[in-house]
């Protein structure tokens, strides 16, 4: 079964994590962009101010000190004017250190004297804004030299920014370096996503726990469906076995109807005549009848031992339909006086007939012959087989003395002979037709699909020649019933 709650749970606090976390590494990435573009617009605005003050001494600063080495660039008194000059104007103004470069990408400037000689002209920082362009760079410095004196343990945005001078030559061209303490500002940035952040885990824990409630809920209705399920299965299993049973006790019930119902009642009749010819003083009769009543017994005992081993050694598939079907006539044949022809048992030999189907079809046959012998007072029989599309068309008929239509509606529950015969046709998915008149025989008529699919089955109706669904023929059996018992079984009118 699957677990709802177990993997809800899991996933929830996957997906809850990787939410908070994303949402806050977006929001301090946003944060710090922001503060980058903030920062750098306002380096890019001091350093004008601060070039536009200091423009003259900045010109004959890199004017007098190009191609100095370090140490004179240290010692030159341009730049302690140039320094004088930006300490001025960097009073009051949030900077926290400034360097310069020449065209070069030599130190010219720096309110670090130690940096002053630097050369820096692989920095690709450098190089950008030397071609013009303003970049920025966001750091962590253990330890920062500033116009205020070393500081320890500051977050430091440095923005390299061009300048341009006045005069066209080569020299005239310098770069600032601006850098200023976002330390207080980053804080902030942190503080704040750790209260969005913070909101944020609130709010999916809140809605986690509405749809824990929600799906705890659901889980509980999924499980006790599962039990439900799991003991409607139990049910189903139970009502297969008992109907399984019940179909047992229906099959043998046809078994013992076909052998020993049958011999009982033809020893009956049997014993009947010997009484009457005995009776009568044709006592070498009566002597031929019984001997052959004895054969017929010491037969059926025979059949009954093979029945019982049968059942011992569980179903096994029986002979050829048409092989079988000779042995039932051939024996019928010696236990009655009735002449019986079989008509176009050759179509057994190319039908698509299953084994079920040829046991049921078998077991019509012989019951109908056994009604024959004991109600018709026949002299003929017929047993046919005919092709019809994809059905077996198979008929009994005798020459008998018939009965009238309503005959066996007159006397319900006494053809139980014609029950199984008409069970045996729906169980492989067709219906018994028997049509009589008085003086004019009987017919006995099924007609059997010869698919093995009983779902894709299309029954015979003998009604008005109708074809119907499945479901619409186990909707019309009861009335089918009914039909049949209009036909005929053990009993007639004398």
């Amino acid at each position: 079964m699957f677990r709802l709650l177990r993997y809800f749970s899991i996933a929830s606090l996957i997906a809850f994590i990787a939410v908070t976390v994303l949402l806050g590494v977006f929001y301090r990435n946003t944060a710090i962009q922001a503060l980058i573009e903030q920062e750098e617009s306002k380096n890019a605005a001091v350093t004008q101010t601060i070039a536009n003050s200091v423009r003259s001494e900045l010109a004959a600063h890199l004017a007098a000190t190009a191609g100095l080495a370090p140490a004179e660039l240290r010692t030159h008194p341009s730049t302690a004017t140039l320094r004088r000059t930006i300490a001025a104007q960097r009073a009051g103004l949030p900077i926290a250190k400034i360097k310069i470069y020449n065209a070069a990408g030599i130190t010219i400037f720096s309110t670090d004297e130690s940096q002053i000689g630097e050369a820096k002209g692989a920095n690709a920082g450098f190089q950008t804004a030397l071609r013009g362009g303003v970049v920025s760079e966001l750091t962590h410095r253990d330890s920062f030299s500033s116009f205020d004196g070393v500081q320890e343990d500051q977050d430091v945005l440095s923005t390299y920014l061009p300048v341009l001078m006045a005069a066209p030559e080569a020299h005239s061209s310098a770069v600032f370096e601006l850098y200023s303490i976002v330390t207080p500002l980053l804080h902030r940035i942190d503080a704040t996503e750790r209260t969005i952040v913070t909101g944020a885990a609130a709010i999916l824990l809140i809605l986690y726990l509405m749809l824990f409630l929600i799906v705890r809920r659901a889980d509980a209705i999924i499980r006790r469906q599962h039990e439900e399920r799991l003991q409607a299965a139990a049910t189903l299993r139970q009502q297969e076995l008992a109907l399984a049973a019940a179909r047992e006790r229906e099959r043998l019930a046809r078994e013992l109807h076909d052998t020993v119902g049958q011999v009982l009642g033809y020893v009956s009749l049997q014993a009947q005549a010997a009484g009457a010819l005995a009776e009568r003083g044709q006592a070498s009769d009566a002597h031929r009848l019984l001997l052959r009543l004895g054969a017929v017994v010491q037969q059926a005992q025979t059949d009954v031992r093979e029945q019982i081993h049968v059942l011992q050694q569980g179903p096994t598939q029986s002979l050829d339909m048409q092989v079988a079907l000779a042995g039932c006539i051939a024996q019928f044949r010696r236990r009655s006086n009735l002449h019986v022809e079989v008509r176009n048992a050759e179509v057994l030999q190319t039908s698509r007939l299953d084994h079920n189907a040829e046991v049921q079809l078998l077991g019509i046959v012989q019951e109908a012959l056994t009604n024959v012998q004991k109600h018709a007072r026949a002299q003929h029989a017929w047993v046919s087989f005919k092709l019809d599309g994809a059905y077996i068309l198979v008929t009994v008929t005798d020459d008998g003395a018939g009965f009238a239509p309503d005959y066996l509606a007159e006397q319900p529950g006494r053809h139980f002979g014609l029950k199984m015969m008409c069970d045996r046709a729906t169980e492989i998915g067709s219906v018994l037709k028997v049509r009589s008149t008085p003086g004019g025989g009987t017919r006995v008529e099924v007609r059997v699909p010869q698919e093995t699919d009983m779902d894709r089955r299309i029954p015979y109706e003998s009604a008005a020649g109708r074809r119907s669904r499945p479901d619409a023929r186990r909707a019309a059996q009861p009335a089918a019933g009914a039909r049949h018992r209009r036909g005929w079984d053990r009993q007639r009118r004398p």
